[in-house]
């Protein structure tokens, strides 16, 4: 047995922020997201375009504004999610508090000033790691933690974690 791998950070709300960023890109592929967003801001500009011309041969539309400004709530969405992520961190009784992570070849143990847990590599059933840390998620898609590369002593430390969560969990990925 090696000796533990040791990952220690202060949880910020960029660390919140980043792991989010990282999900949704995971969950939803970048070619997607920029096509979405693409016709969203096409569309948006298409009804200004619309709304201009309308102004200029005195014609009055209330509903192509309505639908305008729909489409201008939607284009900001992006934007909109971010700060109520910001306000969710806020409330969060984990916010700011420092993170100490023990991992071995047989169980990963996590404490913090509110919370402790220990688990076996079984929980993990998926790890993703990104050019900033590694997002373990638990049981399902949809629950992560998130250990951010600067919490390890040196490059090596998280490489080793690298190499133990590819070889213990079936699901493996890179995202760059």
């Amino acid at each position: 047995m090696h000796e533990p791998i040791v990952a220690s950070y202060r949880w910020s709300l960029e660390d919140y922020l980043t792991s989010y960023r990282y999900h949704l890109r995971h969950l939803l592929r970048p070619a997607i997201q920029w096509t979405c967003r693409g016709l969203v801001w096409f569309i948006l500009l298409s009804l200004l375009i619309a709304n201009v011309v309308e102004c200029y041969h005195h014609r009055f539309s209330p509903d192509l504004i309505m639908i305008t400004g729909f489409v201008a709530l939607l284009a900001s969405y992006p934007r909109l999610l971010q700060l109520y992520r910001k306000h969710q961190y806020l409330k969060r009784p984990d916010r700011d508090v420092e993170v100490c992570w023990e991992i071995g070849d047989n169980r990963l143990a996590v404490r913090a000033a509110n919370a402790a847990g220990e688990f076996d590599w079984d929980y993990v059933v998926k790890v993703l790691q990104t050019p900033t840390g590694l997002l373990l998620y638990l049981c399902s898609d949809n629950i992560w933690h998130y250990l951010p590369r600067r919490g390890f002593k040196n490059d090596e430390d998280f490489e080793r974690l690298s190499e133990l969560a590819r070889s213990k969990v079936n699901d493996f990925r890179y995202l760059k």
